[in-house]
């Protein structure tokens, strides 16, 4: 019996499949335009601006992850979480998840399951954001 929700893209469930940064569904940032993932704004938002960080914006999952390692990263923006919390919340809401979403009572975590069954929780500074998705 699952007890909590895995936001991972290799969920037991889809819904957690869906909360991850990997899912491909469209959200719209202001003052950036259209990304195809949050994993693509993700490391949009890192990269240094006089990269190469715009095909981020038509990526997702492994794709961007890999991408985006590979660029230099940027300076800080003190507008980072509050740009990537707003455009998670804006998936979920926007989303045919949102009802199961708000209807769950299990808790959500992030962590990978290895292919030998060995579990990784998500780094700490990372925490942000399924406390964020906890609190919707």
């Amino acid at each position: 019996m699952t007890q909590s929700i895995n936001i991972y893209s290799k969920s037991d469930s889809s819904l957690g499949r869906f909360l991850s940064n990997f899912t491909e569904w469209h959200v719209y940032v202001p003052q950036l335009g259209n990304f195809y993932s949050i994993e693509g704004l993700w490391y949009y938002l890192k990269a240094s601006e006089d990269s190469d960080r715009e095909p981020l914006r038509l990526m997702h999952g492994a794709e961007a992850k890999s991408y985006g390692r590979k660029l230099p990263v940027g300076d800080f923006r003190p507008d980072f979480k509050d740009i990537i919390c707003s455009a998670i919340e804006q998936k979920i809401v926007n989303s045919p998840y949102f009802e199961e979403f708000k209807a769950s009572t299990l808790p959500f975590e992030h962590y990978y399951v290895t292919a030998e069954g060995k579990i990784i929780k998500t780094k700490q500074e990372n925490m942000w954001v399924i406390e964020f998705i906890s609190n919707l």
